[in-house]
């Protein structure tokens, strides 16, 4: 009997050790997310998502993912059904192998969302060697999505960062926020985003927000045959489109044909421009070392509050006259290479160029060879740092009775300073400016305050001492408001103390 019932126990234990055990993947209630137009919404519930994934959804069905902390996934992950992920705020998502968003038998759709920093990061890599989409297709892709956070996308081969696979095409790619990296892959025809060179009929490409860098062997951003670009009516989106081939385009011109009712800051290899008239990025963004954005006239780019941009060294901006750039208050512009303002700059900035002209006395040149220090040539025009000094090298020397006179005129007003030295400068202005030298003879005095604080109007000091020269004419009274505490003033004296003066 005991050894009957032993082998039943026996029996049922490898039974159950026959069943496959469910594991039932986490989720999680209540994870915030921004939408489409950047505003926050609430997920009911939504599966965590973990380093043993290889599909997300269902078919015909609406699933929500969320990736928090670090994961890694190490095999290309299938999309099916209706997918929305969230990339939770310091999460790094990293899938080697890449995104599939196919589109046979029918489009599978993936939505991507950010939180409210916008510091959840997503990696997707295609496998190398394998033709495929970094997000998007092994061949024709579906339907793909960006409302936020920073994603990189990677294909391989004749995939694209974002869009087709295999030299083929895409449905439909949206973006709306966050900060996008696409490259496609090293073959001949590959996109950043978009369908390779020898894509079928593809759908529309739209770039509402965000800051967008797309970069293909043979184009940037490529929608193929009979596909379109569009950025949207509003233009909030930062877009830089590039190709690495000999030949190719930054867009290619079927599909850009549209251009003139983009929006937005767009560059086309290292040249930008504004697209609509006022424009407010959605991002903070950046501008690359190499790279230029011009504002053209009757064109604003506004930096607002919670927003920043950082030019790269060797990266620019050029204002043309007519032209407006503003960082708002609560704005941010980190300026490590230069702009040059002919039109209109509103904020806080470094190393900002005015339009600089200036003109030297024939007689200063006879036997002299004036060498100008702080002037800047750009584009053929003449610029000034703005707060640094403008120095005129390699003049003659002052006689005993002689100064130099420089004086800055901008269209709120003159600067004035006098100097002994034959190496004269004064302060450029945060404004176009106009500087005149001369040399300014026999109009020289020499005031010894006794210890006396002088303010003299209608004079000038020269090199900040007691030496001064007549601003108007040589005949003004002498200054008179001198103060020293305990003392009163009495008049000055001449050099042997014997005659009062009262003039020069």
């Amino acid at each position: 009997m005991k050894k009957r019932l032993f082998s039943i126990v026996l029996s049922l234990c490898m039974v159950l050790a026959l069943i496959p055990q469910m594991v039932f993947a986490e989720a999680v209630a209540n994870i915030t997310y921004l939408d489409a137009s950047g505003a926050q919404q609430t997920c009911d519930n939504a599966t965590v998502v973990t380093g043993d994934d290889t599909t997300w959804g269902s078919d015909g069905q609406t699933t929500w993912y969320v990736a928090q902390g670090d994961v890694t996934i190490d095999s290309r992950v299938t999309v099916t059904g209706d997918v929305h992920l969230i990339l939770a705020d310091g999460c790094n998502l990293t899938v080697n192998g890449g995104i599939y968003v196919g589109n046979e038998p029918t489009s599978m759709k993936l939505t991507i969302y950010g939180q409210e920093n916008g510091t959840g990061k997503l990696y997707a890599y295609a496998s190398s060697g394998s033709d495929y989409a970094g997000i998007g297709g092994n061949d024709r892709s579906g339907e793909i999505t960006i409302n936020g956070g920073n994603i990189t996308a990677v294909g391989e081969e004749g995939g694209a960062g974002i869009g087709g696979g295999n030299n083929d095409a895409f449905k439909c790619i949206t973006i709306n926020g966050g900060t996008v990296s696409a490259t496609g892959g090293n073959n001949g025809g590959s996109s950043g985003i978009g369908a390779t060179d020898a894509g079928g009929t593809s759908g529309t490409i739209t770039i509402n927000g965000g800051t967008v860098m797309a970069t293909g062997k043979t184009y940037g951003i490529n929608a193929s045959n009979y596909g379109t670009i569009s950025t949207g009516n509003d233009g909030h989106a930062v877009i830089f489109a590039s190709y690495t081939e000999t030949w190719g385009s930054d867009f290619n011109y079927s599909s850009s044909q549209n251009r003139d009712s983009w929006r937005g800051v767009i560059f086309e290899g290292n040249s930008g421009q504004i697209y609509g008239d006022d424009i407010t990025p959605s991002e903070s963004f950046e501008i690359p070392s190499g790279k230029t954005l011009m504002i053209d006239s009757e064109k604003s780019l506004t930096i607002p509050a919670g927003k920043t941009l950082n030019i790269e060294e060797n990266g620019v901006i050029v204002i043309a006259e007519g032209g407006t750039l503003v960082v708002q208050d609560g704005g941010t512009l980190t300026n490590n290479g230069k702009i040059y303002v002919d039109g209109t700059f509103t904020g806080i900035a470094d190393n900002l160029y005015y339009p600089l002209s200036y003109t030297i006395p024939p007689e200063l040149l006879e036997g002299y060879n004036p060498i100008v220090d702080g002037k800047y040539d750009y584009n053929g025009k003449t610029y000034g740092k703005a707060g640094s000094d403008v120095m005129f090298r390699g003049l003659p020397a002052p006689g005993d009775y002689q100064v130099y006179k420089l004086v800055a005129t901008t269209k709120d007003g003159k600067n004035t300073v006098a100097t002994k030295s034959s190496s004269a400068s004064i302060s450029m202005p945060f404004a176009s400016t106009s500087i005149h030298l001369e040399m300014i003879t026999d109009c020289i005095i020499n005031l010894d305050c006794n210890g006396g604080n002088l303010k003299a109007e209608g004079f000038l000091r020269v090199d900040d001492s007691d030496v001064l020269y007549c601003l108007d004419n040589k005949t003004d009274p002498l200054p008179t408001d001198i103060t020293r505490q305990g003392y009163t003033f009495g008049g000055w004296y001449d050099n042997w103390g014997c005659h009062l003066l009262n003039s020069r």
